[in-house]
């Protein structure tokens, strides 16, 4: 996808979501998929139908870096259930996943949207301390038979402020606050001190 003119092919066409799949997941999937992602399309990387030349790197590919990079990391089973599914809005008791494939709750209750607020999920994490999450739907990428996938991986949904329904758009999808990023993504330097 790099200087090459699939963009413009892409664009005639009207194409807005790709689907990745290949070799090597390390170098040639996720730059494609992280150029893509710039260019404004909806990506997804299909994990079991992509490989790489050591299993460090294919590990490091889609559990790392594909879920920062991609809309969904699925398997191509799930993929497809979900091609195979009308488009519709998730159901009471759906497995909620995100971009990772890790499981953060079930939903509790699908919240259609108003004029005064955002359509979105209640989700119910955990089972002895119980935490609601109120998920945007405009951040589900997948739904499919008994899950949906949200588009971003567990470590950065934790933090997300999904704590209360949205009100708006903005709010809902907001994101933090540029000193509020350290707890997202914390960084360590060479003496083991913490950076800020």
């Amino acid at each position: 996808m790099f200087e090459t003119d699939l963009p413009e092919h892409l664009d005639r066409l009207g194409t807005t979501h790709l689907v990745i799949a290949g070799m090597t997941a390390n170098l040639c999937c996720e730059s494609t998929g992280r150029h893509a992602l710039e260019l404004g399309y909806h990506v997804t990387y299909l994990r079991d139908a992509i490989g790489a030349d050591n299993l460090t790197a294919y590990e490091t590919a889609i559990r790392v870096n594909f879920p920062l990079v991609a809309n969904a990391v699925v398997d191509v089973e799930d993929f497809f259930d979900a091609l195979d599914q009308p488009s519709e809005l998730p159901r009471k008791r759906d497995t909620v996943r995100s971009s990772d494939g890790l499981k953060i709750g079930s939903v509790q209750k699908v919240v259609p949207s108003t004029d005064g607020s955002q359509g979105h999920l209640r989700v119910r994490k955990g089972r002895l301390l119980r935490r609601t999450f109120h998920v945007p739907l405009d951040a589900l990428t997948i739904v499919g038979p008994g899950q949906v996938r949200i588009n971003l991986p567990k470590l950065v949904i934790d933090k997300m402020r999904w704590d209360r329904p949205p009100t708006n758009t903005r709010a809902a999808t907001a994101a933090p606050a540029a000193s509020e990023t350290d707890r997202l993504y914390p960084s360590t330097g060479p003496t083991g001190h913490s950076r800020t």
